[in-house]
């Protein structure tokens, strides 16, 4: 099948869905199917506890805000703004007037028969063009990571997991987020993944707590939530994750006294090396209190003059250089330029951030000859017996490889619902008991708190919970491979 076929297939789906607030009707044909032979969707909208509700919503307060820079029978349905819904048998005693399970109301939230979920991505399908044959580009991380959904909701399916979902599109644009707040899709939901796009995390953000259901950010990174929000549940490690996270690995082999920082002498760079100065001490517990070394660099002069690396190298031990930078690509392959020029006979080690991963104009001889490592929140070990049949399942499904997108969509709607079925509305408060490998990461979810809070305090509401887990891939024999 063509690279994208189904896939265009199924945004242009998403193009239909989303011209109308109604559900889907069956077209009548000889064989009871619809004209593209995918099964109708059934059933009314429900609110929480799952009990039909009107078409009508409220009035929508709109907020002026600039959109965001940033084959066969299938067996789920495609996106729609009605929801999906699954009618699986469980084991689960219910109680069938108010979906609630028997003996199931605790503090820590509530078992249901059936829950829904809300999936809100940016597919841009008001940037669907059914004429030109090429999907919108920026659509294709949402239908990516949706084509990994929709296979998690089959696996779900035959667990007996039940729930209605609804997949709606943000079209990439804060307001239109707002509106969709106002949706019954949303309002009645008991899970929300997405969005993707920051500005648009913390309006949903603020929904979920104010309504009091999780919110599950699956990609984004950002620190966007810096009050009380024990609803919000983050994926994607953040960059003190990160940092921390390349200091242990570091420290559980070499001293401190081999570490040598670098970055530009500009203010948010600087202060990323307070996050591997902190990590240290924390390592030591504060019984070693040698600082690693710093070496900032004010600008760099056409030739190269200014940067001295010599004063850093260890003669007798592995010298460790530690560059937290992303943004700008040239100045990451000049400082392993040097670092390759200077080392000579001195053995070194370089960790980089995970974008390095994607640079496309260095070379890889300065990774492998200067034994590079990263810090990455995503690995899919690529002879892994799962991941190949994962990207076989996705191909005949799809007729196309999977993404990293479609690999997190699949196991964070995994995970996620999983631990929603098992342990009711408010799941979130058991992240931290659940450590799970799936295909792409391992699930490590701390309940993060107030860093004004006194140290050693029990009792206290998570700012946010967030998945700690972080590889570490060292670059050998040409390719990155993961040494955690």
């Amino acid at each position: 099948m063509k690279k994208y076929g189904f896939l265009y297939f199924l945004a242009f789906c998403c193009v239909l869905a989303f011209s109308s607030c109604d559900s889907f009707k069956k077209a009548q044909g000889d064989n009871g199917k619809n004209q593209s032979g995918i099964d109708p969707i059934t059933g009314k909208k429900k609110d929480r506890n799952n009990k039909p509700i009107s078409s009508g919503s409220p009035e929508i307060v709109d907020i002026s805000i600039d959109t965001i820079q940033w084959t066969d029978d299938v067996s789920v349905p495609p996106i729609t703004s009605s929801g999906i819904d699954y009618q699986s048998n469980t084991n689960t005693t219910t109680d069938t007037n108010d979906n609630t399970s028997s003996n199931s109301s605790t503090i820590d939230g509530t078992l249901l028969k059936t829950y829904n979920v809300a999936v809100m991505l940016p597919f841009f399908t008001d940037r669907f063009n059914t004429n030109g044959g090429k999907m919108y580009e920026r659509s294709e991380l949402a239908v990516n990571f949706y084509g990994g959904v929709k296979l998690a909701f089959q696996d779900l399916e035959s667990e007996g997991v039940q729930l209605n979902v609804s997949v709606l599109d943000t079209k990439g644009s804060a307001s239109e987020i707002n509106r969709l707040l106002y949706q019954s899709e949303v309002t009645n939901a008991h899970l929300i993944v997405g969005p993707v796009q920051n500005d648009g995390l913390k309006l949903v953000a603020e929904f979920a707590q104010t309504n009091q259901v999780p919110l599950v950010s699956p990609i984004s990174p950002s620190t966007i939530v810096n009050t009380e929000n024990p609803y919000y549940v983050q994926v994607s490690p953040g960059l003190e994750t990160h940092c921390k996270a390349i200091t242990n690995h570091i420290r559980q082999q070499y001293e401190a006294d081999q570490v040598v920082l670098i970055c530009r002498n500009k203010p948010a760079e600087i202060r990323r090396l307070a996050y591997f100065q902190d990590a240290n001490i924390e390592f030591s517990g504060g019984a070693d209190t040698t600082r690693f070394k710093e070496y900032i660099i004010s600008e760099i002069l056409p030739d190269y003059s200014n940067i001295d690396l010599t004063p850093f190298l260890n003669p007798t031990k592995k010298t460790i250089f530690v560059i937290p930078s992303w943004s700008n690509e040239s100045f990451v392959n000049t400082m392993l330029r040097i670092i390759r020029i200077a080392k000579s006979q001195n053995e070194v080690m370089v960790f980089g951030m995970p974008r390095w991963k994607t640079y496309q104009k260095i070379s890889y001889d300065y990774y492998e000859d200067l034994n590079v490592h990263i810090s990455e929140d995503t690995y899919i070990n690529p002879i892994a017996p799962e991941v190949e049949a994962f990207r076989l399942r996705y191909y005949n499904e799809y007729g196309d490889i999977p993404t990293e997108e479609a690999f997190i969509g699949y196991d964070v709607t995994r995970y996620m619902c999983r631990m929603l079925n098992q342990h009711g509305t408010q799941f979130q408060q058991k992240l931290d008991q659940n450590i799970s490998q799936y295909l792409h990461t391992k699930f490590a979810f701390e309940p993060i708190a107030d860093p004004n809070i006194t140290a050693g305090e029990e009792d206290f509401t998570p700012f946010k919970y967030e998945n700690k887990f972080i590889n570490i891939l060292q670059f050998k024999d040409y390719y990155f491979q993961k040494v955690n």
